[in-house]
């Protein structure tokens, strides 16, 4: 189900997006030849930053998570649309209800710093408190390149890492389209006996969101890769 990552597609990733960043900059410098050069250097940096992301999560990546390689063919949108609707309409739901009254999933709930009283509760309604909880359901292998909602390719986990986890991907699928290579790369959770835990272990757990920070996500990043990735 989760395809290894052989070294020649991360560095064939790494070259397509540097050289898109160097024909991204050249364009820019021509465009802005006569602008200061404090306008050149904001018009190179979402080119500059995906490059440098890039680099930045393979570099640092933690123990609590792995590399996965997906073929870059997006599914087609209707079959798309379908899935996610369903997904949001009840797959979501019912999931999260069964894995919060499976008691085989307790121990790990209550690591990630799930009340037990919360957990009865999550159980019974399939909604996790947001204002208590950073967590989400959400699929390993993503939609937009044949992922499925099986359970088995859904997981619980932070919601700023599944949000990092996005912007990562994203920044991958224009210079890779444009270099002609058919693979891109996610993290995932680390497999443990060959599949992804519904309830992976993941450092500092599902701390409560701070909606009213701005740098939140950013520094949630940062402090599970040990870096300034953000």
């Amino acid at each position: 189900m989760y395809a290894p990552v052989p070294t020649e597609d991360l560095q064939a990733l790494k070259k397509a997006l540097y050289k898109a960043f160097r024909t991204h900059e050249a364009g820019v410098l021509s465009k802005y030849q006569r602008s200061s050069r404090d306008n050149r250097r904001k018009a190179t940096f979402a080119s500059r930053a995906n490059a440098v992301l890039f680099d930045a999560v393979l570099s640092n990546l933690p123990p609590c998570l792995e590399l996965s390689s997906h073929t870059l063919v997006q599914a087609p949108t209707e079959e798309r649309q379908h899935l996610r609707q369903d997904f949001n309409k009840s797959v979501r739901r019912s999931l999260i209800q069964e894995i919060f009254a499976n008691s085989t999933h307790h121990e790990a709930l209550q690591r990630m710093g799930i009340a037990p009283a919360h957990i009865t509760q999550i159980a019974a309604q399939g909604q996790i408190p947001k204002e208590f909880y950073d967590a989400t359901l959400d699929h390993i292998i993503p939609l937009i390149v044949g992922g499925a909602n099986d359970p088995a390719n859904l997981t619980l986990i932070p919601n700023y890492l599944n949000t990092f986890r996005a912007v990562f991907f994203h920044a991958q699928k224009e210079a890779a389209a444009k270099a002609g290579l058919d693979k891109v790369l996610t993290f995932i959770p680390r497999k443990i006996n060959g599949r992804v835990p519904m309830v992976p272990l993941i450092p500092r757990g599902f701390r409560p969101g701070f909606r009213n920070h701005p740098e939140a996500s950013s520094m949630q990043v940062n402090q599970l890769f040990a870096a300034k990735i953000l």
